[in-house]
């Protein structure tokens, strides 16, 4: 009973501070979003039945890259939609560039091409070109491609 008497004031400041830091941890939990569902929701709960193989990915990249005016592709699939980064050369007409997307269309399956947006993103190293950068973007369920305006 001493050690209580003797020590109550650091006691009551441990009860005190063990309050407050879980009040804390129940506003963090109220206030914040559960960090561990998927930011996607159940919008790519599907996404294991149409998968994208590496193989398909090359296979667009290598028909991409045939052509001369394009200088590098890269990819990375966020979500349900597939974003390809076209660097074309120097010169490179606009026209010239949305004609690339036919490419990427004749190299993807009817499945994936059904289940995925896809989005292309066209620039130019050649800092003078105005025409450049812009996007192409195709919804799952439409069969063209649509292009923003120029830079």
């Amino acid at each position: 009973m001493n050690f209580i008497k003797k020590h109550i004031k650091g006691i009551i400041t441990i009860i005190v501070l063990i309050i407050i830091l879980v009040i804390l941890l129940l506003l963090v939990s109220t206030l914040m979003p559960d960090t561990k569902k998927s930011s996607w929701g159940n919008r790519v709960s599907e996404i294991a039945n149409h998968p994208i193989t590496d193989n398909d990915i090359v296979t667009v990249k290598d028909a991409l890259k045939t052509h001369q005016s394009v200088e590098d592709v890269s990819y990375r699939l966020s979500g349900r939609t597939m974003n390809f980064i076209i660097t074309v050369a120097s010169g490179v007409t606009r026209s010239k560039s949305e004609s690339l997307v036919s490419d990427i269309i004749s190299n993807l399956s009817d499945d994936i091409k059904g289940y995925y947006d896809i989005q292309v993103f066209y620039k130019s190293n050649d800092s003078e070109d105005t025409t450049y950068p812009f996007i192409g973007y195709k919804n799952k369920i439409s069969s063209n491609f649509s292009f923003t305006k120029a830079g």
